[in-house]
């Protein structure tokens, strides 16, 4: 039986190749090679973090599902995964940091790669409701799972194991991949509702890196417009040029963003605006938080629509049902039949007057009973034998040459 699919989020993680078009263009570089590194390399990295880090794991200590390849654009590997809560999501995001430092490393030590680098961004997403899933098969694209018309829990599960299979669109994947610009190799740039989370999170001692505010600027299409609040997390992974930053930002009077008070402030912005806060349980092993009032209406709608599906789906079977269930016309023929050998038996008893009345008699009853048959099998929609379609024409000769015989007697 299909059941409606829980509220969920899912957490989206970019990495970028800085200086790769300027790479790309030095015949001597060997470019294909060293791409063909980072895709594979890379997503490896990422998942042998996070299957290092202790907190990735629940307090059975079974491995929570970290973030998986999604899908490749240009020169950026994207990851999704969805989280189950703040603890998740903290393991998550600071293993893919690491990641890029650790990455980042490999491409210091090269001198032929001396020029490039690579930098991070990250966002979440709701599910099911205002955020859609979509799967990929071929040319074809579907939003439900197949042979079923409407969302179901088997279909997002799916998408949360699978995402390379999976497109994912909706107001919160256009506002991740516009906020994503403002990265750079030693900033790993944050969307609002994922920095709100880890704020949380880094409030509760689950999230140990630091954040920057870096004012508000709008970004095309998303909020109306409104000024976005830009946030960063540092990811410079040179000490040299961390203590020069921090040495800038005591000049600059630019302190670090404490998570209480960014906390705070991002949840004024999401209410000003309109938008849900998402909502984590704290732990893995933490009772399930109350779902917004977003999911509540779609679990509604879900309800109405299912149940609607299930009736219209019953009643076209019951429609559908073979013909051999309705009564079978059978007796009736018979019952004709008997009853012409029955009178052909008695009008040999019979005088000429007597035998034409009997005959007439016998033919108005059968005319009568072949009417009501027929208009019966109509109803039950009964296909008329394909022997009788063939007796009735010859049937039909045999009556006219009788006719004509008796004419001419007469």
């Amino acid at each position: 039986m299909n059941k409606c699919p829980e509220y969920r989020l899912r957490l989206f993680l970019s990495v970028d190749l800085v200086g790769s078009t300027a790479f790309k263009s030095n015949p001597n570089a060997g470019w294909v090679d060293r791409f063909k590194h980072f895709y594979r390399e890379f997503p490896r990295i990422v998942d042998l973090v996070y299957r290092e880090t202790k907190s990735c794991r629940n307090d059975n200590m079974e491995l929570t599902s970290g973030p998986k390849l999604w899908k490749l654009v240009g020169d950026e590997i994207l990851f999704c995964c969805r989280v189950q809560s703040l603890q998740h999501l903290s393991c998550a995001t600071m293993a893919f940091l690491d990641a890029l430092e650790q990455y980042g490393s490999i491409i210091d030590e090269d001198p032929d790669t001396s020029t490039l680098d690579v930098k991070g961004a990250g966002w979440v997403a709701v599910f099911p409701a205002e955020n859609v899933s979509l799967k990929i098969e071929g040319s074809n694209i579907r939003s439900t799972k197949d042979g079923v018309d409407y969302l179901t829990k088997g279909f997002e599960a799916e998408a949360d194991a699978k995402p390379a299979q999976f497109d994912f669109i909706g107001p919160a994947i256009d506002a991740g991949f516009r906020s994503s610009k403002n990265a750079s190799a030693d900033r790993f740039s944050s969307s609002v509702e994922l920095a709100y989370l880890l704020a949380d999170a880094a409030n509760k001692n689950l999230f140990l890196r630091p954040f920057s505010y870096h004012g508000r600027s709008p970004l095309k299409g998303v909020h109306r417009n409104a000024p976005y609040p830009v946030i960063s997390i540092n990811s410079e992974r040179d000490p040299l040029k961390r203590d020069l930053l921090a040495r800038e930002r005591v000049l600059t009077n630019d302190q670090e963003a404490a998570p209480l008070h960014l906390r705070e402030f991002l949840q004024a912005y999401m209410e000003l605006n309109g938008l849900e806060l998402p909502k984590l349980k704290l732990k893995n092993d933490s009772p399930e938080e109350m779902p917004p009032s977003s999911y509540e209406k779609f679990r509604e709608s879900w309800d109405v629509t299912s149940k609607g599906t299930k009736e219209q789906d019953d009643s076209i079977s019951e429609a559908e049902k073979p013909a051999s269930d309705a009564p079978n016309p059978a007796p009736l023929d018979d019952a004709i039949k008997r009853f012409a050998e029955h009178v052909s038996a008695q009008a040999k008893s019979f005088n000429t007057a007597e035998i034409l009345e009997r005959a007439r008699i016998a033919q108005s009853t059968a005319s009568l009973v072949a009417r009501q048959i027929e208009a019966q099998r109509r109803a039950l929609q009964v296909p008329i034998p394909v022997s009788k379609v063939k007796n009735s024409g010859k049937n039909d000769d045999s009556t006219t040459a009788k006719r004509t015989d008796k004419k001419d007697s007469d």
